[in-house]
């Protein structure tokens, strides 16, 4: 979460006109939304089904991660706190696993 705010405030901070007040007021609503997710993924864990209720696939979303990282390449940021997350996505995919949501990347961390 931290890694995101930090690269998203990376992102704007050259717009001289932008209310970085207002722009946080968005990006606190945003990861509110989001936060929702952390119950969908302890369910999916939990059941060891990663594809029950995915609306956003790991496929689409690292398909995705190509944009983030040409816009962040467009605004001079170095996008290394996000890669991580994004390279065990690509990797959840290339195994095949591209109709899960994010609860599947829980199990490349561990060392089992």
């Amino acid at each position: 979460m931290f890694a995101g705010v930090t690269h998203a405030f990376a992102l704007v901070r050259p717009e001289k006109y932008l209310d970085l007040a207002g722009f946080a007021a968005l990006l606190a609503d945003w990861l509110g939304a989001m936060a929702g997710m952390t119950h969908e993924i302890a369910a999916q864990v939990e059941s060891g089904d990663y594809t029950e209720g995915v609306t956003s696939n790991l496929a689409m979303m690292s398909a995705e991660n190509a944009a983030l990282l040409a816009t962040a390449e467009e605004q001079s940021v170095d996008p290394r706190l996000l890669t991580p997350y994004m390279e065990l996505m690509h990797r959840r995919v290339t195994q095949g696993h591209g109709d899960e949501g994010l609860a599947g990347t829980v199990d490349l961390l561990r060392n089992e």
